[in-house]
């Protein structure tokens, strides 16, 4: 990828997989390419706009650097992504992905502090995503925000597979479908087809900042799904990628629990203990079936596993 403004290399990658099948090596290549490309591409905007000051920013821009704090993964970058997004849909109301990164940003900040969104945004935001389908119809993105709003607010499961069939239909490479299929398969009970899915996600996007909250969702799934190894490893992954995070080192110490590596569990807990009990995005929990939700008390800040 190369700057047109000074013919500057911006960024370069090169892919491998089996050729056997032409056609199932392009389709994987693309995948990968594309989230690649888009996290790259949000990555090089938001760093090119961030000397600007916030009041020459268009909204194309201002969606741009709200993208690439939302890459940072941290509460304060969510947040100022969010405000950022207040900004650009004062500027134009009706601007379909602006009212979804909204939306995007208050699901992930509540659900980072495990609660729910607040019955008042629920009609509003409701109404602002029907908005944004209107007018960003071949938008990718705007249905799959519809469909995470409809299955983790409103646990429309039905709603939230249509608007995934229809976001594939728009971008079939598109990665973050993955974790949409994950999250509908943990809420109906299937953790192997979570967990399948959202392998999907991890393998495909390595270079992903949000690698540590795909890693957790895994785990989560693999602990549900009774693959307590799988989920001690995940959480342990997750946890070196983010160390200052408890909620990974409770996850690991359930799952060990269950493995009756005792010990090694009290450790990780003891560690957790030490750790900072604010929200953090990378610890959001995946939406869980009935029978699940006592896991939410284990694993959110503050609580003692």
């Amino acid at each position: 990828m190369t700057s047109r403004e000074d013919a500057r290399p911006v960024w370069s990658q090169t892919y491998e997989a089996p050729t056997d099948d032409v056609f199932a090596f392009c389709d994987e290549v693309l995948e990968l390419a594309e989230g690649d490309l888009r996290l790259q591409t949000n990555a090089f905007d938001g760093d090119r706009l961030v000397d600007i000051p916030l009041e020459e920013l268009s909204v194309s821009e201002l969606r741009a650097r709200a993208a690439n704090e939302y890459y940072k993964t941290t509460m304060e970058s969510w947040s100022y992504g969010l405000a950022l997004m207040e900004r650009a849909i004062s500027l134009n109301p009706l601007d379909g992905v602006s009212l979804c990164m909204r939306v995007e940003a208050q699901i992930m900040l509540f659900g980072a502090r495990y609660q729910p969104l607040p019955i008042e945004l629920q009609a509003a935001y409701k109404e602002d995503l029907d908005t944004a389908v209107i007018q960003s119809p071949q938008s990718d993105y705007v249905f799959w925000t519809r469909a995470v709003f409809r299955l983790v607010v409103l646990d429309d499961i039905e709603g939230a597979r249509a608007d995934l069939k229809r976001s594939a239909e728009l971008n079939p490479a598109y990665l973050e479908n993955y974790e949409l299929e994950g999250q509908i398969a943990m809420r109906e009970g299937d953790f192997d087809g979570a967990d399948a899915a959202f392998s999907r996600l991890i393998e495909r996007g390595a270079q992903n900042p949000l690698q540590p909250y795909r890693l957790f969702m895994r785990g989560v799934a693999r602990f549900c799904g009774g693959n307590y190894e799988g989920a001690a490893q995940d959480a342990s992954t997750a946890s070196d990628l983010r160390p200052n995070e408890a909620g990974h080192l409770k996850l690991r110490a359930m799952a060990l629990k269950e493995m009756g590596l005792e010990d090694q569990a009290e450790d990780c807990l003891e560690r957790a203990r030490g750790l900072s009990t604010d929200p953090m995005v990378t610890t959001k929990l995946p939406v869980m079936p009935p029978d699940f939700h006592w896991m939410s008390e284990k694993l959110r800040p503050g609580s003692r596993a």
